[in-house]
C-alpha cells in the first residue's frame, strides 16, 4: 500500500509504528472504529493516538494524511518561536499566516493565541 518504513518515522513513534503494522492494521476496520479504540485506550499518550490513526490510514489505504518525517522541523520551529522576541513572534505570525497578534500580552499568551488561530 505505502512506501513508508520506519526508516522515515521519528524515533519517538518507532514502537507506535510496529503497533499499527502489527496490530492494528488487523483489527480496525473503520476509522471511526480506531478513533473508539484509541480513545479508550490508556497505552498511548495523545500525540502516539494522533500518530497511530495516521499510521493505519497510511497502511490501509495508502493515503498519508500528515508528513511524520516532517515532524522534526516542525519542533525546530516550535524552539525558533520560544526563543523569538515578542515582537519577533509578532512579525512571524503576521508574515507567515497573516495573523496578528496582541503584543500587549505576555509571550506566552501570544504564542497560545497563535495557537488558537491556526486550529481556526
Amino acid at each position: 500500500m505505502s512506501n513508508t518504513t520506519i526508516d522515515d518515522i521519528p524515533q519517538e513513534f518507532h514502537k507506535a509504528w510496529h503497533y499499527a503494522n502489527d496490530f492494528m492494521f488487523y483489527a480496525i476496520k473503520t476509522e471511526e472504529h480506531g478513533k473508539l479504540f484509541l480513545k479508550a485506550s490508556s497505552k498511548w499518550n495523545e500525540e502516539e493516538k494522533e500518530f497511530l490513526l495516521w499510521a493505519w490510514t497510511l497502511i490501509t489505504t495508502g493515503v498519508d494524511t500528515v508528513n511524520y518525517g516532517s515532524l522534526e522541523d516542525e519542533a525546530e520551529v516550535v524552539l525558533a518561536i520560544e526563543e523569538m522576541t515578542k515582537r519577533e513572534l509578532d512579525a512571524y505570525a503576521k508574515e507567515e499566516y497573516d495573523i496578528d497578534l496582541d503584543r500587549r500580552q505576555s509571550k506566552v499568551n501570544m504564542i497560545e493565541e497563535l495557537e488558537e488561530k491556526l486550529k481556526d
